[in-house]
């Protein structure tokens, strides 16, 4: 049973949704890869972080940037306002690595790892009502890849995955408006990287061979995506579209597909011999991390116009694309050194 942190007066109701591994409701329409039509989408390009810190892993909501930077030694969570250009470490305890930070509005969440144990990862949540609270207390469980992971924030509801070492990873859902907390999974296989959006929750499970992906919208029935003996993993949602990055049985490689919940069809939107990761979507732009010459580089494609852009051309790998409205992030090697953050926009033409 998961355990809550100090918000226990408030996020004390648990309810178990069930087992999550149900077949695809119909065959779903594999349609070709997409013709790839180049146009040059982004301009002011900015290098957004110059220091001698790892800086890495952006999200991006609503003109807000959060990130995690390596502060001698101890990952901290750092949040950047576009619109005041005013930076802030959120995070200075250093009994923790504080790691994938997501936020929405005042509202941040990421998880912890014990700096002097590292088998204890649990989840914080700060919010202006109640400051920054630990919200799972899976203690140190017996194994390393125990406790609590990946938190994403949507609203006034976060969802993370993990486990107290009694059973396989499960997802979770906690509502900050009534405190209610909701386990999402419950079955013998890991369901992990829950994505959010309004109340649509997306993850990718395993269903005995391989990973897939599973959502739920509102509460209702489980429905089951992808059902392949390839692997599915990292998942991204935005309305009716949701992303992942999907293993090619020709070459091997990771592609980026696509799916759309209101026509059940879903896209392959790359087709090469190359790895093609991390997909974050807004609205009708996708962007990922693809290998392009020796090194990662950061694709961005309008789904709207059938077009893409190389957005970084250079000799570092450049990883984690985050997208919200017109706002691109991803972090980069610039000096070889340590990892920075990079941004452009998504121009309205």
């Amino acid at each position: 049973m998961l355990k809550l942190g100090a918000f226990a007066l408030v996020f004390q109701t648990i309810t178990a949704c069930g087992d999550n591994h149900s077949a695809p409701e119909t065959q779903q329409e594999l349609l070709s890869p997409a013709v790839l039509a180049k146009a040059q989408m982004t301009e002011n390009h900015r290098r957004l972080t110059d220091n001698q810190s790892h800086d890495f892993y952006p999200f991006i909501k609503n003109g807000r940037i959060a990130w995690q930077r390596d502060i001698d030694g101890v990952h901290e969570v750092v949040v950047y306002d576009t619109a005041t250009s005013t930076e802030t470490v959120l995070t200075s305890d250093k009994a923790w690595h504080d790691w994938n930070a997501t936020l929405d509005g005042e509202v941040v969440a990421w998880y912890g790892t014990g700096v002097q144990d590292g088998s204890i990862n649990e989840i914080f949540v700060q919010t202006p009502q109640k400051g920054r609270v630990q919200v799972t207390h899976a203690g140190s469980a017996e194994g390393m890849g125990h406790g609590f992971f990946d938190p994403i924030v949507s609203g006034q509801k976060v969802v993370w995955y993990g486990s107290d070492g009694t059973k396989g990873a499960e997802i979770y859902q906690l509502d900050l408006a009534d405190g209610k907390l909701t386990q999402i999974t419950d079955n013998d296989s890991p369901d992990i990287t829950p994505v959010i959006f309004g109340d649509t929750i997306v993850w990718c499970g395993f269903d005995g061979s391989d990973q897939e992906i599973y959502f739920q919208r509102g509460g209702g029935n489980v429905r089951q995506i992808t059902d392949n003996d390839t692997m599915d993993l990292n998942p991204a949602i935005d309305g009716d579209y949701i992303v992942w990055q999907g293993r090619d049985r020709v070459d091997g490689d990771f592609e980026i597909f696509l799916y759309e919940i209101g026509t059940g069809r879903i896209m392959q939107l790359t087709a090469n011999e190359e790895l093609d990761m991390d997909p974050s979507i807004s609205g009708t732009h996708v962007a990922w991390s693809g290998k392009q010459g020796g090194d990662y580089e950061i694709f961005l494609y309008d789904l709207a116009t059938q077009t893409l852009e190389q957005v970084t051309t250079n000799d570092q790998d450049d990883f984690h694309a985050a997208i919200h409205g017109n706002l691109l992030a991803w972090d980069s090697s610039p000096d070889e050194a340590d990892s920075e953050i990079f941004t452009a926009t998504i121009s309205a033409k």
